[in-house]
């Protein structure tokens, strides 16, 4: 029974694989036929190019078993918003929800598949290491905003296991702050059902986590839940530095952990 259960699930995610290839290389191709038509009007292509995306992201989202809970206030573009990190799935999430382009890192780009679709979507992809051209992405977040596109960021740098949201890092708030702009935040969470491996390892990805291995875990879920929690308002800053803070501050508010910290656990024992 046992042998069953796991060939009737490493069918399941054989199927999902495909189902999401199939719809990804129509995707790409459907985007670029359009690009002609959209090319003339004003920020045609990238309005286009986040319409494409959000067809893609809510049709994967079903592909992979997701069922998503959403709730606040959504963005309209142009906006810039930001969250917290757990898993390259946050794309889906957020790309279902909002109509926007994503800052990536630039190890992305090495992806096979991965980052022809990126590229196609109008992905802004960032060096964090030092010199390595943050100034030029804070230009073309900037640049995008001034069309009235939307931007997502992720300001912890790096994925979780979604026990705490890591401090932001305030380099790539520096065009809303010199536009007076006001920024967005949203908090993301993932559950399992009880009978399925536990969302911080099935769904989380995070530390020397390898994506194939994680991707085909995450497939063989029968299904699993998706939470996106906007903020009730965008917030502001004097400078970069004070406005993580307060959008830090924001997403900690609404984050609802992944795995329970020993601290949560303790107060629900006494």
């Amino acid at each position: 029974m046992k042998s069953r259960n796991a060939w009737k699930r490493t069918l399941l995610a054989s199927g999902r694989s495909l189902v999401v290839a199939t719809q990804t290389l129509t995707m790409f191709v459907v985007l670029l036929a359009g690009m002609p038509y959209f090319r003339f009007r004003p920020g045609g292509i990238a309005r286009w190019r986040a319409v494409s995306l959000q067809r893609w992201a809510r049709m994967s989202a079903r592909a992979i078993g997701m069922r998503t809970s959403v709730s606040g206030p959504i963005p309209q573009a142009p906006f810039l918003l930001v969250a917290n990190h757990l898993s390259y799935v946050d794309i889906i999430l957020l790309g279902s929800c909002l109509e926007c382009t994503f800052v990536a890192k630039a190890d992305v780009r090495k992806w096979p598949g991965i980052n022809l679709l990126c590229r196609s979507a109008g992905t802004i992809f960032v060096d964090r290491r030092p010199g390595k051209g943050i100034s030029e992405v804070n230009r073309l977040v900037g640049e995008a905003l001034e069309r009235g596109s939307g931007v997502v960021i992720f300001p912890e740098a790096t994925s979780t296991m979604g026990d705490r949201v890591k401090p932001f890092k305030p380099a790539l708030l520096e065009p809303a702050v010199r536009a007076g702009l006001a920024v967005h935040y949203a908090s993301l969470s993932y559950s399992t059902p009880p009978c399925e491996p536990p969302a911080e390892w099935s769904v989380c990805w995070w530390g020397d986590m390898t994506l194939v291995d994680h991707l085909f875990r995450m497939l063989r879920l029968t299904e699993f839940q998706a939470t996106v929690e906007f903020g009730p308002r965008p917030l502001s800053g004097n400078d970069r530095k004070e406005l993580a803070e307060k959008l830090w501050a924001g997403v900690c508010a609404l984050f609802k952990p992944v795995v329970k910290t020993e601290d949560e656990c303790q107060a629900k024992i006494s």
